[in-house]
């Protein structure tokens, strides 16, 4: 949360030309914005709604830049899709106050409800080792602008493909 994956993959997408498609705005166009999902069915509907959302997208033709939703690594079988696939799957890093910027404190995020930082914390490590479990590089992007970013996965999916 907060290391920059809809706004980096929009610039990805437009710098290689492709199409650039969210998980989370998907999702949000299925089943409505997520924090009132996330509040009227819990944490557990909300994880089966956004793999169903991971399955779909990851079942779709391909170019595409993909912006999953920081939890979609939860899930087993999303995990299983991706480290199976021969996408090129990266995995953003950030520092925490870098996060929490952009993410304006943890305004309108669930997960980050009542202790913006100490939540935030959790959750990555909770999660990092998932995410890196998937991941083909890791970029941390803190202190980058997303244009920066992009072109760091240019360069490692063009070093991936010498290999």
């Amino acid at each position: 949360m907060g290391c920059g994956k809809s706004t980096v993959g929009r610039e990805l997408a437009r710098l290689v030309g492709c199409a650039h498609l969210d998980a989370d705005a998907v999702f949000t166009q299925a089943h409505g914005p997520i924090p009132e999902f996330f509040v009227e069915h819990g944490e557990p509907a909300f994880r089966r709604a956004e793999e169903q959302v991971m399955e779909h997208l990851l079942s779709r033709h391909r170019p595409f830049v993909l912006s999953c939703g920081g939890g979609a690594v939860l899930s087993a079988a999303t995990r299983r899709r991706l480290k199976e696939s021969d996408d090129h799957v990266v995995h953003l890093d950030v520092a925490p106050s870098d996060a929490l910027r952009r993410v304006r404190g943890g305004h309108g995020r669930p997960a980050l409800k009542g202790d913006p930082q100490g939540n935030w914390e959790r959750l990555r490590n909770e999660r990092d080792h998932l995410y890196r479990e998937v991941a083909d590089v890791t970029i941390d992007t803190t202190g980058l602008s997303s244009q920066d970013v992009a072109w760091r996965i240019v360069e490692s999916v063009r070093r991936r493909n010498k290999e």
